[in-house]
């Protein structure tokens, strides 16, 4: 008698779960996407310099890394030079991806000089974790 007893309610309590679950389901499926822009015409992309993106990347890390003014200084100074260069070795074909590498090392070795051990891991840290786009993207004059 108390085995049927328990065999009733754990099927009563599977009932219940699954149609809870079906439920839950059925009220994600008709909830609007979290997209707030997805009525608004896509905006037009942001032309930076090389300058202003060596300055906007440098902001990005001053805090996280807690840099000091001269720390801030010579990382704008290096990023800026770092972003010229990859943009030149893209605009040639051949070996592009050879130079650029050689770049990054550069650009690491540069890094190095004026970053203390714990603030250049914790750069590589948060690239890895979030890639800059600025790095990415090829600066356009401004107009």
């Amino acid at each position: 008698m108390f085995h049927s007893y328990t065999v009733r309610l754990v099927a009563l309590l599977l009932l219940v779960g699954l149609l809870a679950g079906t439920r839950g389901v059925q009220a994600q499926s008709n909830m609007r996407p979290a997209n707030f822009l997805a009525d608004q015409e896509p905006a037009e992309p942001l032309i930076l310099s090389k300058s202003d993106k060596a300055e906007l990347i440098t902001q990005r890390f001053s805090d996280a890394l807690d840099l000091s003014p001269m720390q801030e200084s010579q990382f704008q100074r290096y990023t800026y030079s770092h972003l010229c260069q990859k943009e030149a070795a893209a605009s040639r074909l051949v070996g592009a991806t050879r130079a650029q590498r050689r770049l990054d090392r550069q650009y690491a070795a540069d890094l190095s000089r004026v970053l203390r051990s714990s603030q250049l891991a914790t750069f590589y840290w948060l690239r890895n974790r979030e890639p800059l786009a600025l790095f990415e993207a090829p600066a356009m004059a401004k107009r």
